[in-house]
């Protein structure tokens, strides 16, 4: 009876590591060799000095700042007094013009960003992902040929709002 239980106990760690040898090389040419769309969005970000391929006429201003945002997301709504400082500030620089997108229609992304205060040139409506944009908030500045000069994703913390501030008031 003692070798039976020896031999069932050594059977199972043979199996548990064949397992797990089988579920590291699936997992490794999936995320590493895959042609998937799944690993195409991973990695394909955007990028500066790409061209951003959207509907936009880049040519109004020198500068355009995209605000890529959602109603649902909670890091957008807690970024809204950046976004409203941003903007305040760049209303009086007066060469940028400030394009938010958002997946919802036009009336509730309207709604949403004069509930957090923040004016905007234009709302547009784009399903998410846009590509090199799988997440909200994203922040990307362009020239005024669409060409992307810096971009910041997600929440960002007061020092790189400065920075963000700062680089576009320098341009």
């Amino acid at each position: 009876m003692k070798d039976f239980s020896k031999k069932i106990e050594f059977t199972a760690n043979i199996a548990i590591i064949v397992i797990a040898l089988l579920l590291g090389v699936v997992l490794v040419e999936r995320y590493f060799f895959s042609n998937s769309p799944k690993s195409q969005t991973f990695n394909n970000r955007i990028k500066k000095d790409e061209i951003i391929s959207l509907p936009i006429d880049w040519t109004k201003r020198e500068i355009t700042l995209l605000l890529i945002l959602s109603t649902n997301c909670h890091f957008c709504s807690e970024s809204g007094p950046f976004y409203k400082r941003l903007t305040e500030e760049l209303q009086n620089q007066g060469t940028v013009q400030v394009i938010a997108i958002l997946p919802q229609d036009i009336s509730e992304s309207h709604q949403y960003l004069n509930k957090l205060g923040v004016s905007v040139s234009e709302i547009r409506q784009e399903p998410l992902p846009i590509k090199g944009v799988s997440g909200t908030p994203t922040l990307i500045l362009t020239d005024n040929t669409g060409k992307v000069i810096n971009f910041w994703v997600g929440k960002l913390p007061p020092k790189r709002e400065n920075e963000v501030i700062n680089q576009i008031k320098s341009l």
